[in-house]
């Protein structure tokens, strides 16, 4: 009885070292840092198609995606008349707009920033989707630099915008066929032009219209 009342408290005091061993609580090591962008795996239309003529667009991507003020950093050249509306739905994002498109037109679509992973906010790889209504891709394009005429310092987010006509009044009563803003360095480049005559105008557009309309 003595031997077994010995053996018990043995028994009975392992299992306290062992549990106590087991109840140690360790951090979470997590893993390695997520640097790697989203990417598009399937589009409709596909990226650089042409003769599309609708008025959607789905971008399918490899990771659960979320939009960092999108509707800001959004370029579209030629600009639509009205803001895209965006729709999330699993790993897909669904562009719709309502706008006509321009016939035999390349349009180009420049994310940005815009589109990001939702673990570590890792922007897109690729920020470009392109699509023509036409039978080609139009491929010319035009660079410079924008810098201030009084201290020749750069002037980032400025708006470069194209016109095919040359009146003077156009800034103040047309949207420009093709457009873009310039870098942290004042450069510029504009791609998938058609050929052609145009004239430039570059604006700090205040509230985001496409029209030189002071004091904005």
């Amino acid at each position: 009885m003595k031997k077994y009342f010995h053996l018990h408290i043995a028994i009975y005091l392992f299992v306290i070292i062992l549990a106590s061993g087991c109840a140690q609580q360790v951090g979470p090591t997590g893993g390695p840092k997520d640097e790697s962008p989203p990417k598009i795996t399937g589009s409709f239309p596909e990226n650089f198609s042409t003769g599309y003529n609708g008025n959607k667009i789905k971008l399918r991507f490899d990771e659960f995606v979320q939009l960092k003020d999108l509707n800001s950093k959004l370029i579209i050249s030629p600009p639509l008349k009205e803001t895209p509306e965006f729709r999330i739905k699993g790993k897909t994002l669904e562009l719709s707009f309502s706008d006509t498109l321009y016939p035999n037109t390349t349009y180009n679509f420049q994310f940005g920033d815009g589109i990001v992973d939702i673990t570590e906010g890792n922007p897109l790889d690729s920020n470009l989707f392109v699509f023509s209504t036409g039978a080609q891709i139009d491929s010319l394009f035009v660079q410079g630099t924008i810098s201030n005429a009084f201290n020749h310092s750069a002037e980032k987010q400025v708006m470069v915008m194209l016109y095919d006509k040359f009146i003077d009044s156009l800034p103040y009563s047309s949207t420009p066929i093709y457009f873009t803003k310039t870098k942290e360095d004042g450069s510029f480049r504009i791609k998938y032009m058609k050929e052609g005559k145009y004239k430039l105008f570059a604006l700090k557009d205040g509230n985001g219209n496409y029209f030189f309309d002071m004091p904005d």
